[in-house]
């Protein structure tokens, strides 16, 4: 990046910034009060600003080399259509970004820009946008619009100012529930893993019952208890790798449990 040459070409910018500052600061009392002053030179400075900032963006993009094509994420080339100067407003002022390129894929028809790093996601920069939502962040858009403008930073809509809102508060939740869930989806060693049990059932499952329940709760009298009594007794003596029903009318079933890593 040649910033001695570009130094050259902004030295009588430079000058007459300085000279116009200078002829303020003699008005004062006649022309210029403390306040106007102080605001004049402000303006001064920022425009000064964008300026060396414009050209220093457009130096920087001519000393890099540019992509003929880059990658999309439908899986093929995005190829360069040629530059794309577009303005952007900064907190310094309007600032335009000539080295700005476009890219198209043919296959998908998406589009993207190379060399807009100024720009955020609207025509604001990404400072301009954190000001303008700072003063939004309550919800008071109209009230907002007046304060930026009465501090000099902005002159824009109440409906911008909820538009930016809106995007910037998107941004952060998404980013939020991405580390969220990054956090705990953490990649786990496979001998890090932990077994499982597998279980093989034949029918209906039979869960064991303790003999001694029945009686802390209560005898019931008659055929019905005492044949509960009956199965529970054999279910007891017989092995759990194989338990049978022996109540009327059902049909004998069979349960095989086995544990093993799978």
């Amino acid at each position: 990046m040649n910033s001695a040459q570009a130094t050259l070409d902004l030295i009588s910018f430079f000058a007459e910034t300085i000279k116009r500052i200078f002829e303020a600061i003699a008005g004062l009392g006649k022309t210029h009060d403390p306040r106007s002053l102080e605001a004049y030179v402000l303006a001064q400075c920022k425009a000064l600003g964008a300026v060396i900032l414009e050209r220093g963006l457009a130096l920087r993009g001519q000393s890099l080399a540019v992509p003929m094509s880059q990658p999309c994420p439908c899986g093929h080339r995005q190829h360069h259509k040629g530059k794309r100067p577009r303005e952007v407003r900064s907190t310094l002022g309007p600032v335009t970004l000539e080295e700005r390129h476009y890219y198209h894929c043919d296959h998908c028809k998406a589009g993207s820009y190379w060399g807009e790093e100024l720009r955020g996601s609207t025509d604001f920069s990404p400072l301009a946008e954190d000001q303008i939502a700072w003063m939004g962040k309550e919800g008071a858009f109209d009230q907002a619009a007046k304060n930026l403008k009465h501090l000099g930073l902005f002159e824009v809509a109440a409906s911008t100012v909820r538009d930016i809102c809106n995007r910037l508060g998107k941004a952060v939740r998404e980013r939020i529930e991405h580390q969220a869930a990054q956090q705990h989806c953490s990649v786990v060693k496979p001998e890090e893993k932990v077994k499982r049990l597998g279980i093989s059932i034949d029918g209906v499952m039979l869960g064991r019952v303790d003999p001694k329940h029945r009686e802390r709760k209560g005898k019931k009298k008659g055929k019905y208890a005492a044949r509960r009594r009956s199965n529970t007794s054999s279910m007891k003596s017989k092995p759990w790798s194989c338990l049978s029903s022996t109540k009327p009318g059902n049909v004998a079933t069979n349960v095989s449990c086995h544990a093993g890593a799978h």
